[in-house]
């Protein structure tokens, strides 16, 4: 490759950034590091508005030169120059990222010159053989290298990185990290949507940057549904536009809390997994919901196909960016029985691909303990958790704040039988014991006969 070539790329992807850094800086910020420009002032430029992208402070040309130093200005104002469109970042970072390779391999060849014994050859060579076979997003770690990191991350007693989900029975039973895909699926109506916006705010509130991309509940729904609950605020009252005064302080006080909870609500309908990528870059987000997978659209010839690529397209994201991505599903519900019922949802009821099942690491399944009740408690079960173990969890829904809370669990079936078949024998016990006495029976009366005196009846 042309160093001129080289030195073109890193201009053109300087200007790109400057030209559309709400669209390009979190993508470019993640393929591209200081190291891979060879030139050194062009390199402080990067750094600068890698520097003002981590601070979450405005980026473009005026603060670029004011973080990088006003020495600084005529060459942003050449690179702005030289780039007249952001059209082909992504072809620039490429010729970048080849650039800095072949540069990085020169430096090695002249090293290999002057090696001065084949063990340092040696170990030269398996570095140049490292960048030539290395691809973006792996990395191969030695078995030494691994126990390493193990002692490295067992001794720092900084507390893990697990969500905190704002409800202790979750957090007690699931450990979900940076880079996982969860799943959680439900019936409509069951509150799937209203369970996720609580998750997000809970997790937002305690100092995670949350984004909750929403394919079908609008800016407006999901609002009044997050006041409900963070606030208290009746959710009838909000749709009639009938809140009382104490409801206007609890939303302005939540609006004062507000600064401090990084939670965002993107209308995302249509969004493909790449674009919802280059959001999640752009809002710098440590979790994402997605409500739902089912609406992802994807060019596949069938609907099983578009879930199967979006769910794999999202694992990868997961992975690789580093985010958690929370991901809601529809289910298909079992068919009933002969006797009218149906057995609870499992995993494998996620509609349209099994795909889910294979790439999620955590799978939530929320059903209703009686189906054909409404109101009744709602039942999260653990179907699928790569880092702990499988269970239920019962939660009541307070549909007025849309709100759920942990609840104890009901009695089983079986439970409910022996207590009724005990409860009948008691019964049956204190009747016995009542006739032998003489005393009337559970629920009759006692009549006496009256003496035939001649006497007229009191009636």
């Amino acid at each position: 490759m042309d160093l001129i070539h080289y030195y073109d790329a890193q201009v053109a992807v300087l200007g790109s950034l400057l030209i559309e850094p709400d669209k390009l800086s979190g993508e470019i910020m993640h393929r591209v590091r200081p190291e891979d420009f060879g030139d050194a002032p062009l390199r402080n430029i990067f750094r600068a508005a890698k520097e003002l992208y981590l601070a979450n402070a405005p980026l473009d040309a005026v603060t670029v030169v004011e973080r990088a130093g006003k020495g600084y200005e005529p060459l942003v104002r050449q690179i702005l120059e030289a780039t007249p469109t952001a059209q082909n970042w992504e072809a620039y970072v490429a010729i970048l990222k080849d650039g800095a390779q072949m540069a990085a391999l020169r430096r090695l060849g002249e090293q290999l010159q002057d090696a001065k014994d084949m063990e340092q050859c040696r170990k030269l060579l398996a570095s140049a053989e490292g960048m030539l076979t290395a691809r973006p997003g792996r990395k191969a770690s030695t078995y030494q290298e691994l126990i390493s990191d193990y002692l490295d991350r067992q001794s720092d007693k900084s507390p893990p990185d697990y969500l905190d989900w704002g409800i202790e029975q979750l957090n007690r039973n699931i450990s979900v990290s940076p880079g996982r895909f969860v799943i959680l699926g439900a019936d409509s109506s069951v509150g799937k949507t209203a369970l996720a916006l609580q998750l997000a705010y809970n997790i937002a509130a305690k100092g995670k940057r949350v984004g909750f991309y929403s394919y079908e509940t609008s800016r407006a729904d999901a609002a009044d549904r997050i006041l409900a609950n963070a606030a208290s605020i009746n959710l009838p009252r909000t749709k009639h536009k009938a809140l009382s005064k104490e409801d206007y302080i609890s939303a302005t006080v939540e609006g004062e809390r507000s600064v401090n909870i990084r939670l965002s609500l993107v209308e995302t309908a249509g969004c493909t997994v790449e674009e919802l990528r280059t959001e999640t870059l752009a809002g710098r987000y440590d979790v994402v919901f997605i409500d739902y997978v089912q609406l992802i659209p994807a060019k596949a010839s069938d609907r099983w196909q578009v879930v199967t690529e979006v769910s794999m397209a999202m694992h990868t994201m997961a992975q690789q960016l580093g985010v958690t991505v929370i991901a809601l599903s529809q289910v298909t519900p079992p068919e009933l029985d002969k006797k009218g019922k149906r057995r609870p949802l499992r995993k494998g009821d996620l509609r349209e691909s099994r795909q889910l099942i294979n790439d999620a690491d955590l799978i939530l399944m929320m059903d209703l303990v009686d189906p054909d009740d409404s109101q009744s408690l709602r039942v999260l079960r653990i179907d699928k958790n790569k880092d702990g173990p499988l269970g239920k969890i019962y939660l009541r829904f307070d549909a007025e704040h849309m709100r759920f809370t942990p609840a104890p669990a009901p009695p089983s079936e079986a439970y409910q039988k022996v207590m009724d078949a005990a409860a009948k024998v008691k019964k049956e016990q204190r009747e016995e014991a009542r006739k032998k006495k003489g005393q009337p029976i559970d629920g009759q009366a006692k009549f006496e006969e009256l003496p035939d005196n001649g006497e007229p009846l009191p009636f």
